[in-house]
């Protein structure tokens, strides 16, 4: 990743829209994560920490795919659109889980 990024000026540009079209999946997704709640200090930081982290992995491997990053405004909000469904449906496909077999624990205890 880091020879893509030090070869021209524009791999730069396109690591950096890349990021920000896959930026809205890994904050909704992190939005949803049942993980690194209330109970933590830092659980903002330690969600968009996590979020980053799974953004590095398929940006870094795009960044090479893409030649010229696409300036339509309309397929860009589509996009991010469907990245922000995709990330829904990701984070509520483990939180939902979660919280039924939380609520069922909390039913055997009492």
């Amino acid at each position: 990743m880091i020879e893509l990024l030090q070869s021209n000026t524009d791999s730069l540009k396109q690591f950096i829209y890349l990021l920000s079209l896959h930026l809205p999946r890994c904050l909704i997704f992190i939005f949803f994560f049942p993980l690194f709640g209330k109970g933590l200090g830092a659980g903002g930081f330690l969600k968009v920490a996590v979020a980053g982290v799974l953004l590095l992995a398929p940006v870094s491997t795009l960044t090479g795919v893409y030649e010229r990053p696409s300036m339509v405004p309309s397929l860009t909000l589509v996009t991010a659109l469907s990245e922000i469904v995709i990330g829904t449906f990701l984070g509520l496909t483990m939180a939902i889980p979660y919280y039924v077999f939380k609520a069922y624990g909390a039913l055997i205890d009492v």
